[in-house]
């Protein structure tokens, strides 16, 4: 008996780690790439004349409210998770990739707010993929690396952007390589959702109908974490550098 259920212990180990991987992966490039590029390359730009702290200010906002309501619209949108993580990816490098190539701050304001919508969408059906995936293959306790994804990201978009400054690259340039980084890393997610699309559990099902009875109890404490995070570190992050380097 040990014989037959090794190899099918190994292959629900490998799959779990294949898609905990990808979903880490993805949820770096949502999170460092389509909303805390911004946050390195806002000194840069105000060093180099492109923007003062008002547009910069727009900016960021813009980009928080593309998060926020491309949160609110992801689960009304009907489609694979898979397909969602793989269109939220694409577009995130590509919006992110054209900011280096216009000069409008108008323009700038628009694609960081179609940013934040595709990094949320990204974010969403990265953690619907990956964690459903995980529930079916019985292995939950992967579910930490997925999330990590959030702090690889930042931390590996802020050293690339520190790193690339010291050779007196534009900021404009750093845009346009973060997104080309962005793209290449975005294919192993691509391939591994292609394999593994969806996944449906007892789990899943007995959560969705535990929610669903009484949602606003169930969700109305991660709306405040979630918030005062924001306010934690994600306002600190985007305006101390700049006011450090001033």
């Amino acid at each position: 008996m040990s014989m037959t259920s090794t190899p099918s212990v190994f292959g629900s180990t490998r799959k779990a780690v294949l898609v905990s991987s990808a979903a880490m992966i993805s949820l770096a490039i949502a999170v460092g790439v389509g909303r805390f590029a911004f946050t390195p390359l806002f000194p840069l730009m105000v060093r180099e004349g492109l923007l003062n702290n008002e547009n910069g200010t727009l900016l960021a906002v813009s980009n928080y409210l593309g998060y926020l309501l491309g949160a609110m619209l992801a689960g009304r949108i009907k489609t694979k998770t898979s397909f969602l993580l793989v269109f939220g990816l694409v577009s995130t490098a590509v919006v992110t990739g054209a900011v280096g190539w216009t000069s409008s701050v108008f323009v700038w304001a628009l694609l960081r707010f179609f940013a934040g919508i595709t990094s949320a969408w990204t974010l969403i059906a990265a953690s619907a993929w990956g964690l459903a995936w995980l529930a079916s293959l019985r292995q939950q306790h992967l579910a930490g690396t997925i999330f990590a994804g959030v702090g690889l990201g930042i931390a590996a978009v802020g050293v690339f952007c520190a790193v690339t400054a010291r050779f007196d690259v534009s900021a404009s340039r750093i845009w346009v390589d973060s997104a080309l980084l962005a793209g290449i890393f975005a294919l192993f997610p691509w391939i591994v959702s292609a394999q593994f699309p969806s996944a449906i559990s007892n789990t899943d099902v007995a959560t969705q109908q535990s929610t669903s009875s009484n949602p606003l109890s169930n969700t109305i404490g991660l709306v405040i974490c979630y918030s005062l995070s924001g306010f934690g570190y994600i306002l600190p992050a985007t305006y101390l550098p700049v006011q450090a380097r001033q």
